[in-house]
């Protein structure tokens, strides 16, 4: 399971990123397809949209965007990426607290109806599976630190947000 599917066909879906702005990605980030992980070390503060695409064998792709924050450290003299943040602030759906030391609550925000909660890590997998009865869901995880993708499924629509568990 991943992020993106392919309701037609098995096939495996290639994972490709870029930056919006400049349809690549620059050189000092790099991304690891089989991992879902960007690293990468810039000399410069900023904020870039990434895109990630899923394209399958007969080249239909779907997108997911997310704003990458790169910031000054005041102990070195580069910069280093230090988070991702989501892509707009008009979704119908909010994660709170977030991070998140493993309890979160996902709190609907308008009259659509959550069908299913997917929690899904950076390489792809399902980790958790929920199908909310109201209007507030809790959930539970229990994984190691790191960035996970909260895939929130209605009628309308799909949303993706970002998930940040620290425990410590």
């Amino acid at each position: 399971h991943s992020i993106f599917s392919d309701n037609n066909r098995k096939d495996k879906i290639k994972i490709s990123a870029i930056i919006k702005e400049r349809n690549e990605l620059p050189e000092w980030l790099h991304f690891d397809e089989k991992e879902m992980t960007f690293s990468g070390i810039s000399k410069i503060s900023g904020e870039y949209t990434v895109t990630l695409r899923g394209t399958d064998y007969f080249g239909a792709s779907a997108d997911c965007n997310f704003k990458l924050k790169v910031v000054e450290k005041n102990t070195e003299p580069e910069n280093k990426v230090s988070g991702i943040s989501d892509k707009s602030s008009n979704e119908n759906f909010e994660i709170y607290p977030n991070p998140t030391t493993g309890n979160f609550t996902i709190s609907q925000n308008s009259e659509s109806k959550i069908e299913k909660i997917e929690i899904i890590n950076t390489a792809g997998i399902i980790i958790t599976e929920k199908y909310p009865q109201a209007n507030k869901t809790i959930i539970n995880i229990n994984a190691q630190d790191g960035i996970y993708i909260v895939k929130i499924i209605s009628k309308e629509k799909t949303s993706i947000k970002k998930l940040v568990l620290k425990r410590r």
